[in-house]
């Protein structure tokens, strides 16, 4: 496994050597004879062009400078946990507690280590409580979040609106427990947004106007009380 890992790294290196030799004399070029002789500069700008799951399961396995490396908040400033649902066929085991818990805490991991650098962040299955988790800590910095198919509620929403102002991209698709109201107050409270894909959410055709009690019962149906 660790050589296999060796391998990917290596060419990811050959595909950003360019830029490498473009700032290395060639007396410095020449001092580069190994991994060890990288500098911790350098192992980070490799292994922060890695995808998710390899860099968050495997690299900190290696050893120590790769996993000293890892941690590094510039590893952690784009974050892709959703490509890790392309290479695999949906199962019911997506949509229990017991993996939205392992979501929750995924977020959690990853937002710490970006020590509130975090630009990017997409990913699938999570709750309220990983965005009320990361909003208040990716205050200024998110610019694009995914969170497809998560059990998100109205006060998930309405705390990540309250923090992360500066939020361009918000993808909600397949978050089907947020409401119309809702998603219409954070796009209004986002002034920055510029893409909102929301949730395929069902029309009222009962007439809001003359049944009332109707929207009440939606509102209270989409509450955190009512979520199984």
């Amino acid at each position: 496994g660790a050589w296999r890992l060796r391998v990917l790294v290596l060419s990811v290196c050959l595909s950003v050597s360019d830029f490498w030799c473009s700032d290395l004399t060639p007396m410095e070029g020449n001092n580069i004879t190994s991994w060890t002789d990288l500098t911790h500069e350098i192992h980070v700008e490799i292994l922060r062009r890695l995808r998710f799951q390899d860099l968050y399961l495997t690299v900190p396995l290696v050893c120590k400078a790769w996993r000293k490396a890892s941690v590094h908040p510039a590893c952690w400033a784009c974050v892709n946990m959703a490509e890790c649902f392309l290479c695999r066929e949906e199962t019911s085991r997506w949509w229990g507690g017991e993996f939205e818990t392992r979501m929750d805490y995924m977020v959690k991991v990853v937002v710490d280590r970006s020590c509130g650098s975090m630009r990017e962040l997409r990913t699938q299955h999570c709750s309220d409580l990983a965005l009320s988790y990361l909003a208040p800590r990716l205050t200024s910095n998110l610019k694009c979040l995914e969170v497809r198919n998560s059990k998100l509620t109205d006060y998930g929403l309405a705390s990540l609106v309250e923090n992360c102002v500066n939020l361009e991209y918000l993808d909600l698709m397949g978050c089907s427990n947020l409401t119309r109201r809702g998603l219409d107050q954070a796009a209004e409270k986002l002034k920055n947004l510029k893409t909102l894909l929301r949730p395929k959410i069902l029309d009222n055709h009962l007439g809001l106007a003359r049944y009332g009690h109707w929207q009440l019962y939606d509102d209270r149906f989409h509450s955190s009380i009512f979520q199984f």
